[in-house]
């Protein structure tokens, strides 16, 4: 399983928006989770970029999030794990939004799919880098 924070996710969205690339089939094929937190992070990201007129049409990019979703297993946050998350957070000197997504990857003994480089950083026992997507390989 691979776990996508938003940084992975929303790029993936706006490629989906464009068409789906063999490397997101073969992704999806991997079996993909999201935490339930990344879809309001891709949502703001997506408002973010319309005001500063980054994209042209935030309908067709929630859409693609939104379409995308349907093929993603949603991790939710659960409240028992919020001190290990903050904890993980303090111990890696990560926001406790990107200590929450080192924390399910390693519970779940999952790679995280990441274009985050604090993450990649500290965390490179479950980070992985979204070059291999951009690339059209395997994340492997």
């Amino acid at each position: 399983m691979i776990i996508l924070d938003a940084s992975a996710l929303y790029p993936i969205a706006k490629f989906v928006r464009e068409g789906a690339t063999e490397a997101i089939k073969q992704l999806l094929e991997e079996g993909v989770a999201v935490l339930d937190l990344t879809l309001y992070e891709v949502a703001n990201a997506a408002v973010i970029e319309a005001r500063r007129g980054r994209i042209r049409n935030l309908e067709q990019v929630v859409t693609a999030v939104s379409k995308l979703a349907k093929y993603l297993t949603i991790i939710r946050v659960e409240p028992e794990d919020l001190k290990h998350i903050s904890t993980l957070g303090e111990q890696l000197g990560l926001t406790a939004y990107d200590a929450a997504y080192v924390h399910y990857a390693r519970l779940r003994k999952a790679k995280l799919l990441t274009n985050d480089k604090e993450i990649l950083e500290k965390a490179k026992d479950v980070a992985i880098d979204t070059g291999w997507l951009r690339r059209g390989l395997s994340p492997k």
